[in-house]
């Protein structure tokens, strides 16, 4: 497989690999929004509109961009983008197979060609398909399985629908669901959703095998303090955060389950969603994401969850959650976990 790290620069290799596996020969109009991101859109303008939907940036000049570009949408000048669709190839996967509307939002290269593609189906509905092609096959693989196996037990977790592999690729597909979720982790229906993927029991931290490689970074008394915490056991998605949350009528259900584990503690997902916040949309650093996330934790809905969860300590909470998160994302978390740790030698502060 082609090395991919571009989608601008990339692009014209990339298609090729699309078209064989997803897109056969349906015509789709190419718009790189940049070399990490890239949108397909469909001819047709309402299911292109809810292509460009699928992108949810949080910080506001991309959010203007993303909404400017949907207003674009609706006036078809978007038809104008080169677009791709050479004779009668018929795609890989079989539910994509006879349909003439899908889109796709391409994703970071760094996780080898993926994309999430939007097709309308006969009676009117959206399916979403999450699709690997070359590299990091097992990822997908894997979030279908944990979709397949959750969603009868947990509320708020996307329904699966069925997998399939290829030569060189895998995918899965899911309704779609189009409800705009909260633009933040503070929202309405973010607690009531944590809630109920906790369960009844505790766990004590020191005898989940996952942390025990994270507290090897703490001094030796701070993890002994850490592991000897008891909190509620939970469902933990991994990556909680506002772009992986969309509206339903139930209430709020969760996208991208790649780091879903049910061995998790609750009041994870919080404080990950919290740190991304802090870290990608307003840009903080060190101390400052340190008061960032605890001063969002002291919000009464989320306080009151920690509790629930067992954490009377808000900085071992803030500790695990930054051990945690710059683990899953690969961040550098040296800064903080210094101004953290400073702080917990304030007995006064909490």
């Amino acid at each position: 497989m082609m090395d991919f790290k571009s989608w601008k620069a990339d692009l014209e290799r990339v298609l090729p690999h699309l078209q064989r596996v997803a897109l056969g020969s349906a015509v789709v109009g190419i718009f790189p929004l940049s070399d990490r991101v890239a949108l397909g859109l469909p001819r047709d303008q309402k299911l292109a509109r809810e292509v460009i939907r699928l992108y949810r940036p949080m910080k506001w000049k991309a959010r203007l961009f993303a909404h400017l570009l949907e207003g674009v949408s609706r006036t078809g000048v978007l038809r104008l983008f080169r677009s791709k669709g050479p004779g009668e190839m018929v795609p890989e996967i079989s539910w994509l197979q006879g349909v003439s509307d899908l889109g796709f939002l391409g994703c970071h290269p760094g996780h080898g060609i993926r994309c999430v593609l939007l097709s309308r189906e006969e009676d009117g509905g959206l399916r979403v398909t999450k699709v690997a092609i070359g590299g990091k096959l097992a990822a997908v693989v894997a979030e279908g399985e944990t979709l397949r196996e959750l969603g009868a037990r947990y509320r708020g977790v996307v329904t699966f629908g069925e997998a399939e592999t290829g030569d060189g690729w895998a995918a899965f597909w899911t309704p779609h669901v189009a409800g705009k979720g909260p633009q933040s982790v503070l929202g309405e229906g973010v607690i009531d959703l944590l809630e109920g993927w906790l369960r009844p029991e505790k766990v004590t931290i020191g005898n989940l095998s996952w942390v025990e490689g994270l507290s090897r970074r703490l001094p030796e008394k701070t993890g002994e303090r850490l592991k000897a915490q008891e909190i509620r056991a939970a469902l933990v998605h991994g990556d909680f955060a506002p772009w992986n949350l969309r509206g339903a009528p139930g209430g709020l259900v969760a996208i991208d389950w790649e780091w879903a584990r049910e061995d998790g503690l609750g009041g994870l997902d919080i404080g990950h969603g919290l740190l991304m916040e802090a870290l990608l949309v307003k840009g903080l650093a060190g101390a400052d994401l340190v008061e960032a996330v605890l001063t969002g934790a002291r919000q009464e809905g989320i306080a009151g969850y920690l509790e629930r969860c067992g954490w009377g300590d808000l900085n071992l909470w803030c500790l695990l959650s930054l051990l945690y998160s710059g683990d899953q994302t690969g961040q550098e978390m040296a800064r903080e976990l210094t101004a953290l740790q400073n702080r917990m030698e304030q007995p006064s502060v909490i």
